[in-house]
């Protein structure tokens, strides 16, 4: 792939943001925005904490899996910066 770490993350950014209009549409095509935004920038800590938020914000489509989900994006977010302030206050409120 040709493609530079900075497009990688402006793509999967686009894909957040198309995700997020999906999700406030209830379309559940969201979904399938967000895991391409994840195999375009794996590495992008942003990225999966946006996902986190996103599944946060729209969990009354499916509480229990959107609930899941947005620990999991939280997690992975940590997994690649373990200082994500955001990400490790996020995940302190859902916690408690």
């Amino acid at each position: 792939n040709s493609w530079s770490a900075d497009d990688r993350n402006l793509l999967a950014s686009l894909f957040v943001m198309q995700g997020e209009k999906q999700l406030e549409q209830n379309d559940k095509n969201g979904l399938e925005s967000f895991d391409l935004a994840a195999k375009v920038a794996p590495e992008n800590a942003d990225i999966f904490y946006r996902i986190g938020t996103a599944f946060l914000r729209h969990k009354d489509l499916n509480p229990t899996l959107s609930l899941q989900s947005s620990l999991d994006a939280f997690k992975h977010c940590l997994t690649l910066d373990k200082d994500n302030f955001d990400a490790n206050a996020t995940l302190g409120i859902v916690y408690n």
